[in-house]
């Protein structure tokens, strides 16, 4: 369940080029998760000015509302079998480019969120 979280929101785009940058489907891994939440998919879709976020894991498939907008990108935070998980998607410039970036917080350990874009 903690993967799930860490694949999974309602977000508000202030930007077009965020919004750009993050629509579509992306390959979620978090190695560090329990078999079953630790791979899975994001589709983000713009749904009347607001990002729409998809999550399709392999038993299930979860949508979580929680997104603050934030100077880096957006972060949330959620309980999820009485674990507290912090999540931050982080929007970096790289060059001309901007790349996304996500790692979660769940009882004090950090780890990162690998995100693959699919063609």
């Amino acid at each position: 369940m903690i993967g799930a979280l860490l694949m999974s929101a309602f977000l508000t785009i202030q930007t077009q080029s965020e919004s750009d940058l993050l629509c579509g489907k992306w390959e979620v891994k978090v190695p560090e998760v329990p078999y079953g939440y630790h791979e899975g998919e994001l589709t983000f879709q713009r749904v009347k000015e607001k990002l729409r976020v998809c999550v399709s894991l392999p038993y299930t498939n979860l949508n979580i509302g929680n997104f603050k907008k934030e100077e880096y990108g957006y972060s949330c935070s959620q309980y999820i079998d009485g674990t507290s998980v912090n999540i931050r998607f982080i929007i970096k410039k790289k060059g001309e480019q901007k790349c996304l970036f996500a790692v979660a917080e769940i009882d004090g350990k950090t780890m990162d969120v690998k995100l693959f874009r699919k063609k």
